[in-house]
């Protein structure tokens, strides 16, 4: 509908199931508006617990609260608020996408939503909720976790991870650690956010195995 040149303008982007959203136009958003549905849909799934563990468990029952860790403007945290009766907390380190991922939960009516501007690693360490009834969301830069961050969620220990990346080999790097720590893996599952390209979206699923 048209093109936006100024990196700070503001645009807003409607995703079916999930809300209307506004971000800076140089900052960060999810691309490809045909399939991001399917991917909110299939990263909350899996984080509310509706997707099987491994080794034919059965279904997980749900968890209560969630966090969304590299939050950017609010997408997964304020499309799950009404999933998770215990609250979301969004935390992400740009001030600014802080300050559009709060305009945004009112935007949407989303009332259980915080969204904090941390640091990844010490906003982990600060997380309120009991890490066996959390689940937690991940959406790292290309880079992947930082080592602070990765010890922080390792030594918060939720009860579900759902990593979702842009980078498969950081990715897999990453999914080693959890793996060390007793984490098991559900499922991958790439989705194709850039056509006629080397390039796609992962999303991993992750269940704490019983001690």
């Amino acid at each position: 509908d048209g093109v936006v040149t100024e990196a700070t303008s503001t645009v807003t982007e409607t995703v079916d199931n999930a809300g209307s959203f506004r971000f800076q136009a140089g900052g960060f958003f999810q691309i490809n508006s045909s399939i991001l549905p399917s991917l909110v849909d299939h990263v909350l799934r899996a984080a509310r617990g509706g997707e099987a563990p491994p080794e034919g468990e059965g279904f997980a029952r749900p968890c209560t609260y969630l966090v969304d860790l590299y939050c950017g403007v609010g997408l997964f945290a304020i499309a799950a608020s009404k999933l998770f009766p215990g609250g979301v907390l969004g935390i992400e380190t740009a001030a600014p996408a802080v300050r559009l991922a709060k305009s945004n939960a009112v935007l949407n009516g989303a009332e259980n939503v915080e969204f904090v501007a941390r640091d990844a690693g010490v906003g982990m360490r600060d997380v309120p909720f009991p890490p066996s009834e959390t689940a937690l969301i991940v959406d790292p830069p290309r880079g992947g976790l930082s080592p602070e961050a990765a010890r922080a969620i390792l030594g918060y220990r939720p009860r579900h991870v759902v990593y979702v990346s842009c980078a498969c080999d950081t990715q897999a790097r990453d999914l080693k650690a959890f793996f060390a720590v007793g984490y098991r893996l559900s499922q991958a599952t790439p989705f194709d956010l850039f056509p006629q390209s080397r390039h796609f979206e992962v999303v991993a699923v992750l269940h704490l195995g019983e001690s």
